[in-house]
């Protein structure tokens, strides 16, 4: 007989928190590091002003009426754009809100001249709402005027209209100005192409950043592509990956225009936190890792046999990115702190391969130099004050309670 030790932290966090504390003497970051950083600012003062300015309105054309979009420049400044004659209305809030985002720990190494020029403000002539009302103003157009797609572009301030014929612009101009009030010309650029748009598959690569905010100020990662067999049979394609990363019905992102689905399921107790994304129209299954060109994949799911204390691992973490190490427990009870309370996971696997926030629900599995991957299951948690280890949810446990199996490169399994 086998006897189970139990070991219970109290002290653990949840992976999929944004950031980790940072010491604010550390040296200037590199050129690359830095715009990551400068990337990072922009998500956390976006976040900002989209609750200030209540920016969940523009997509019904009821933002301020002197809001004319936002963008990050090629030097990921976050550039605020506003109607003449609001530059100063807006500068206020704006170096209030950069302020705030400054202070926090994970900024502090951003050099003096880069924390200054890290927002400003632009003049445009057209409001967001407008530019907004001629694009919904179009969308039941497409066949009539010819058109092949519309484009919102807030750094040109325009609407982007692609046409198979340049002779429909002159009644799609004339229908704009009946149609859409204080409608402006200079507000549409158009473009001619008689190329049609084809659909392509889209795929959600394995080991990439996961989540469900507009913007990304809390991530996860993506787990592993499969499939899930409902009661009634039905099968079902998407993605895996934890409970606290994707909540049940919220709509799942890998880019801001990559909406892969909505959770189907996510569960948090016993031995598991787990989530399943099914596939919007449109994508695909894959194996591969992080990249099409990275010729890395999930080979398939561990066996029994595979899995033993000692075996050398491989994370792929948003955060982290891929990480080496080896497992150091098969079955490990851990307490969680997570955002509605603490909760005690049962039966999970320890490894020693780096862990961060951001890591949550991303692939860990055997591999060794020059071996495939075989996955074993989904980094959760992390010791609170180190990342010197994880801890992962088991895929034999997922299997228990779901009818699932894992899409690798050598097949289903």
């Amino acid at each position: 007989m086998f006897l189970r030790v139990i070991a219970t932290f109290s002290t653990i966090c949840m992976v999929c928190s944004f950031g980790v504390s940072a010491d604010s003497s550390q040296p200037l970051q590199p050129v690359a590091n830095i715009l990551s950083l400068k990337d990072d600012l922009c998500i956390d003062i976006f976040e900002k002003l989209y609750e200030d300015l209540e920016l969940e309105k523009m997509y019904t054309s009821q933002a301020p009426e002197d809001y004319a979009g936002i963008y990050a420049d090629e030097n990921q400044n976050l550039v605020l754009c506003v109607t003449e004659g609001n530059e100063k209305k807006y500068s206020e809030k704006l170096s209030t809100i950069t302020n705030q985002s400054l202070k926090k720990t994970q900024f502090r190494t951003l050099s003096f001249e880069t924390k200054e020029s890290s927002t400003r403000i632009e003049v445009k002539r057209y409001s967001y709402n407008l530019l907004n009302s001629i694009q919904t103003a179009l969308e039941n157009k497409f066949s009539e005027f010819g058109i092949t797609q519309t484009t919102l572009y807030q750094e040109q301030n325009c609407i982007q209209v692609t046409l198979k014929d340049e002779k429909k612009a002159e009644d799609l101009f004339s229908y704009l100005s009946q149609t859409v009030p204080s409608f402006e010309q200079g507000a549409v650029k158009i473009k001619v192409s008689d190329t049609p748009n084809v659909p392509r598959t889209n795929y959600a690569y394995n080991g990439v950043k996961f989540y469900h905010a507009l913007f990304a100020s809390t991530y996860g990662t993506l787990g592993f592509n499969g499939s899930y067999t409902d009661s009634s049979g039905k099968i079902h394609y998407g993605v895996f990956t934890n409970g606290h990363v994707a909540p049940v019905g919220k709509t799942m992102k890998v880019s801001a225009f990559g909406t892969v689905g909505k959770t189907l399921f996510s569960y948090i107790g016993g031995s598991l936190d787990i989530a399943f994304v099914e596939f919007n129209s449109g994508w695909g299954v894959t194996s591969r890792f992080t990249n099409a060109d990275s010729g890395k994949d999930i080979d398939r799911a561990a066996t029994a046999s595979e899995f033993f204390e000692g075996a050398l691992t491989k994370k792929y973490g948003a955060k982290t990115g891929q990480q080496d190490g080896k497992v150091l427990s098969t079955s490990i009870d851990v307490t969680v702190d997570y955002d509605n309370g603490q909760k005690t996971i049962t039966d999970c696997f320890q490894f020693s391969n780096k862990t961060q926030g951001g890591d949550s629900g991303g692939p860990v599995g055997k591999q060794q130099v020059r071996q495939t991957f075989k996955l074993y299951g989904l980094t959760f948690a992390s010791p609170k004050n180190s990342d010197t280890c994880g801890y992962g949810i088991k895929l034999t446990n997922i299997r228990k309670k779901y009818n699932i199996k894992v899409y690798g490169s050598s097949g289903w399994s």
